[in-house]
């Protein structure tokens, strides 16, 4: 995960990278912290090719959520967008803090089928209520 300093009037981005079996650190200062935070972003998404992916600690949902904000806002279309800020709120309530070194098919299986049953459960309840 990402992290950023202010020292003095600049603000350094710092990443942490896994290569090789040693774990490394990249760093770069910026003016500003917006600058910091996109890069810190950047860096954090190009770590996510599957290269490294076994290694993450960060959470899903907070990928999903930087995935959305920097690659897919001006990619898709308007509606196409707020379906995936839609499903960012089911995935941050499902997958809470699992981070994306502990995911494998298995953890995402169970998170869908628990969605799944959860939206049974609410058509039901609307369906006795009427």
């Amino acid at each position: 995960m990402a992290s950023i300093i202010k020292r003095g009037k600049s603000y350094r981005a710092q990443v942490s990278i896994y290569k090789k079996g040693e774990h490394k650190k990249l760093s770069k200062s910026f003016s500003t912290k917006r600058e910091a935070k996109l890069w810190a972003l950047e860096m954090e998404l190009a770590k996510g090719d599957g290269k490294d992916l076994a290694h993450r600690t960060t959470p899903f949902a907070e990928f999903f959520e930087n995935w959305i904000y920097l690659v897919k806002i001006n990619n898709v279309k308007e509606t196409t967008f707020q379906n995936y800020v839609r499903t960012l709120g089911i995935i941050k309530n499902l997958f809470q803090d699992i981070q994306l070194k502990d995911l494998n098919d298995i953890v995402v299986q169970k998170k869908i089928d628990e969605y799944a049953k959860h939206i049974l459960e609410k058509q039901h309840m609307r369906y006795f209520l009427k």
